[in-house]
């Protein structure tokens, strides 16, 4: 076979395109490779420019320009174009053409293509796979990051345009890359729903499937949308989901096309490897818009923890704190702390050996929990801190860094201190005290019992602290307080009088619960014990506060007062039945002194005689009515002090009582007592009394103050009835108003005044008789001022029910 039959039967079976031209480049044959590349036949292609059939704007002119330049120059040239099939989607070739020389000039050209866009849309793959990982790296937006995705996928195929959606947590998509789609177009598709119908986008991402419509004027899924579609010049569209790593819809990938076509088998994998490129993208940007969130809550919660947080190297210095750590010890700010301290043990206290033993324990154990030191602020102040520290291991297990979390705990320790020595001084205390004092919980079990407890019980403080109150005392001595204390743990504070046995150390030996009781008692003390329940602030009782106190001596002492009492009362009523029936046996021969006395001074029977006679009878009368008063009043003393007064209360009134004591009193008739008293004033009181009180009032004051003036007077004042009697006459010492209250106790000035004609009985007569009636009684006077009594008592009912 010749050298150009082999040449023939080559190019005939070559899977390339093979095509020659003459020089005019008019096509003169073309092998079975270019038809089946382009969809041209011979017959289509014979005597026509390849150029003009194959190439339309889509072909780089630059390109074309360089290859023509070279084939005028009768050179060999190759370059990669984009051809159109005869059905109308564009396609790559490389192509190779040579000019075929004849006596040193063109005759024909020879071309020779393959097919390359398989391998242009896997470069444009890797070139967009690049472009978005270099943009999410470089901190971009996840648009602007699947945008350059998107226009390096662009330039795989022309009239091929790359639309990516994603899908938000309400299930809408919206576009996040479109560079060669129209903008109304992606505008007015933003946001729709995913469902069955809504184009291909949407009901690829409501089926999460592959959806492809060949031909978007008569697919029925762009029903609603098809004239949005054909107004924007796409006529195809290829969706494919975009999913995560856990099968989670993120989006949709769309190639849309300005013809109606159908995808080929390597163009079908060319776009699952778009949709698989972008679901990495996607994934990878919230991955790192979770960790910048994460990380920006961490920092956050970092700057704003209470708590004091911070990184140490493994050198011992602060390579990371908070605010709040910085600002518990004396520092301005993070940075200044960082700046200033340069070992973290300069921060505990001198000498102190903490920093060295807790690092060893962390570097064994990894971590210590709750620890609390010593430490120094930046000022020197000294405070208590709670730190919880963690060692930072690198993969190979060795310890780079130490996480701290430090509490101040400066106010808690040195409250706790303070709480302690307040126990040990309430301790101290409650030790010294003579009172027997415990406390026992709920539970009836003892929590404290003072010295004095364990010495009158005979308990072992050690065994009984812990145990119960029926185990740790004699049966019969618990079940004589057992209602007591059923009744403090039900709330009710209780106090109660018994007898408690007292052992002796003799008789104290460890009873079978070893809590150190006798069982015989040497003697039995008077106890006086109240019990005081403990009660919480949610209102439970929680235990009962025991105190009990040794009142021996005290009943002793109070029935040697009961009995001095009784006889001082029982010598108090000889006295005033002496003096009753002294004063009643004295009133008997002295009414016949009286009566005899005044016959002979009337001179019933005749003449005395002689005038002396007559003056001695008077003398006699005189002396006797002054005798028989005195006895009277003695009497009346005493009636009260034996009857209590016998007194009852009634509606009297006061201006009428008053004035007939003013006529029945010794001095009736004197210009020297006035009344003033309203007509209506009524007050509470026995009638008989209240004439008394008056007579002896008046009485009194003109017995030791002749000369002077008396007024009555009568008022209501504040809901009492206040009776006043004033008289003008010199006065008595305040230091004397107490003494002349006392019974036959007229005082010293009184007796330089009145001489012995007083008995001093009068005033402390009206007190008694005033305080049986409910009333008050009160003495104001001065040398020079006078003498006042004021008397409350109480109104008559009705007129202070009317005066309230």
């Amino acid at each position: 076979m010749d050298e150009s039959r082999a040449l023939a039967l080559a190019a005939r079976f070559s899977d390339n395109a093979i095509i020659v031209t003459n020089a005019e480049q008019l096509v003169e044959w073309v092998n079975p490779g270019f038809e089946a590349l382009s969809g041209y036949s011979l017959a289509e292609m014979k005597g026509r420019n390849p150029s003009d059939v194959l190439r339309t704007y889509a072909t780089s002119q630059q390109e074309i320009n360089r290859m023509e330049r070279a084939l005028a120059q009768g050179l060999s040239t190759s370059g990669d174009l984009v051809n159109y099939h005869k059905l109308g989607h564009p396609f790559w070739v490389s192509t190779d053409i040579h000019p075929i020389h004849d006596e040193g000039r063109i005759t024909s050209f020879l071309g020779i293509s393959r097919d390359v866009t398989e391998q242009k849309r896997n470069q444009s793959l890797l070139a967009g796979r690049t472009a978005v990982l270099e943009a999410l790296a470089e901190g971009a937006s996840l648009a602007d990051a699947m945008q350059a995705f998107a226009r390096a996928l662009d330039e795989a195929t022309p009239e091929m345009h790359v639309g990516v959606t994603s899908r938000s947590a309400e299930g809408r998509l919206h576009g996040i890359a479109a560079p060669m789609l129209p903008q109304a177009y992606m505008q007015a598709v933003d946001g729709i729903r995913a469902y069955e119908g809504c184009g291909t986008c949407g009901t690829a991402a409501h089926r999460r499937a592959r959806v492809v419509s060949e031909d978007i004027l008569s697919d029925p899924l762009w029903a609603e949308q098809r004239e949005l579609a054909r107004l924007s010049g796409m006529r195809a569209c290829w969706s494919q989901p975009i999913k995560g790593a856990d099968g989670a819809l993120l989006g949709v990938l769309a190639l849309y096309f300005r013809h109606a076509r159908q995808p080929s088998d390597s163009e079908l994998a060319f776009l699952e490897e778009a949709a698989d490129v972008a679901a990495v993208a996607i994934e990878r940007k919230r991955l790192e818009d979770e960790a910048n969130r994460a990380a920006e809550a961490y920092r956050l919660m970092f700057e704003n923890m209470p708590v004091g947080l911070g990184r140490s190297n493994r050198d011992g210095r602060w390579v990371d704190v908070n605010p709040a750590l910085a600002r518990m010890f004396g520092y301005d700010s993070p940075r200044q702390m960082l700046a200033e301290v340069y070992d973290i043990a300069t921060q505990h206290d001198k000498g102190s050996s903490a920093p060295v033993a807790i690092k060893a324990r962390i570097d064994a154990l990894g971590e210590v929990r709750g620890e609390i030191i010593r430490a120094t602020g930046r000022d020197g102040r000294r405070l208590w801190v709670r730190v919880d520290i963690r060692a930072i291991h690198d993969a190979s297990g060795t310890i780079q860094a130490y996480d701290s979390a430090v509490v101040d705990v400066t106010a808690e320790t040195e409250a706790r201190d303070a709480v302690a020595r307040s126990e040990r001084l309430l301790r101290t205390m409650a030790d010294a005290l003579p009172p027997l004092i415990a406390y026992l919980d709920d539970k009836q079990r003892y929590k404290f019992i003072n010295a004095a407890y364990v010495q009158a019980k005979g308990l072992d403080r050690d065994a009984v602290i812990g145990r119960r109150l029926d185990q740790a005392l004699p049966a019969d001595w618990y079940a004589r307080i057992k209602p007591h204390v059923e009744a403090v743990l039900r709330g009710e504070t209780v106090s109660f009088q018994d007898t408690m046995p007292v052992l002796t150390a003799d008789d104290s030996a460890a009873d079978e619960s070893g809590a150190g009781t006798s069982g015989r008692a040497a003697s039995a003390v008077d106890v006086q014990a109240s019990y005081v329940p403990d009660i919480s602030e949610s209102g439970e009782v929680q235990g009962f506060f025991a105190l009990i106190t040794d009142v021996s001596e005290y009943k002793r002492r109070e029935a040697e007062l009961v009995q001095a009492r009784d006889d001082a009362e029982a010598a108090s009523r000889a006295k005033s039945s002496f003096l009753a029936t002294m004063s009643h046996e004295l009133r008997t021969p002295l009414n016949a002194i009286l009566g005899y006395s005044e016959m002979m001074e009337r001179e019933v029977f005749g003449p005395l005689g002689h005038e002396k006679y007559k003056d001695y009878v008077g003398d006699i009368l005189t002396s006797g009515r002054h005798l028989f008063d005195m006895i009277s009043a003695v009497l009346a003393l005493a009636h009260g002090e034996v009857k209590g007064g016998g007194l009852e209360t009634e509606p009297v009134n006061l201006l009428e009582t008053a004035g007939e004591a003013v006529r029945m009193s010794t001095h009736s008739g004197s210009s020297a007592v006035s009344l003033d008293v309203p007509q209506e004033l009524t007050v509470e009181a026995d009638p008989r009394a209240l004439r008394q009180i008056v007579i002896n009032l008046v009485d009194n004051a003109l017995k030791y103050a002749p000369e002077a003036s008396v007024t009555v007077s009568g008022r209501q004042v504040e809901g009492r009835c206040r009776l006043t009697v004033r008289d003008t006459g010199e006065g008595v010492p305040p230091d004397h108003l107490e003494d002349i209250l006392s019974p036959f106790n007229r005082g010293a000035h009184d007796a330089a005044v009145a001489g012995p004609s007083g008995m001093g009985i009068g005033l402390p007569l009206v007190k008694r008789l005033v305080e049986a009636q409910s009333g008050t009684l009160r003495l104001d006077s001065a040398l020079g001022e006078g003498f006042t009594v004021t008397i409350d008592l109480p109104l008559a009912r009705s007129e202070g029910m009317a005066a309230e």
